[in-house]
């Protein structure tokens, strides 16, 4: 008797946190689907509204490092960042372009420390953090030291590598520009 009350409250208890896993994960569902163009090169000027309502929502708003969902809302954050640099005419990193733009660029700043506070081991986020710290022109040893991160977290993974050394190149040698975030 016991044995089979505590099996119904164990399979309660795992459909209602599967439940609630559910739900907190189906508004992001077609963000999701927007991340993957995004990486496939999506550019599209009339995302920015569309997308800014989800990308500046309060970070308190999600769930305990809920990760695929952050990383969802970093990516968005630094292509809506990418589209409103655009927008405006900012066609390279090291230009700094209007208020607006940087509002932008804090914001994506932001979303992708969010995911650094659940996954302090993605190479790729401390990354897009470097390039980011670069254009707000913080200190050249942040940046730095985000890059190095980078380094110590994904030295192999030849998709952040690449860009990871173009832009220690660009930045520290000063060549050719680099044209977006993501």
């Amino acid at each position: 008797m016991i044995d089979k009350l505590m099996m119904l409250v164990l399979t309660c208890l795992a459909v209602i946190v599967s439940v609630m896993a559910l739900t907190s994960y189906l508004p992001h569902v077609d963000h999701v689907r927007l991340e993957e163009e995004v990486r496939k090169g999506r550019s599209v000027l009339a995302d920015i509204d569309r997308l800014q309502p989800y990308t500046t929502q309060a970070p308190h708003d999600d769930l305990v490092c809920n990760l695929p969902v952050r990383k969802t809302k970093a990516v968005l954050a630094l292509y809506v960042s990418d589209l409103a640099a655009r927008r405006n005419g900012v066609r390279r990193l090291d230009e700094t372009g209007s208020f607006s733009v940087q509002v932008f660029r804090a914001n994506a700043m932001r979303r992708v420390r969010d995911v650094l506070v659940c996954a302090p081991l993605d190479g790729d986020m401390w990354y897009r953090l470097s390039l980011i710290s670069f254009i707000l022109n913080m200190e050249r040893g942040m940046t730095e030291a985000y890059l190095a991160w980078s380094e110590r977290t994904a030295p192999q993974e030849l998709w952040i590598k690449t860009d990871r050394d173009a832009f220690a190149r660009r930045y520290l040698g000063g060549s050719e520009p680099i044209s977006t975030l993501r």
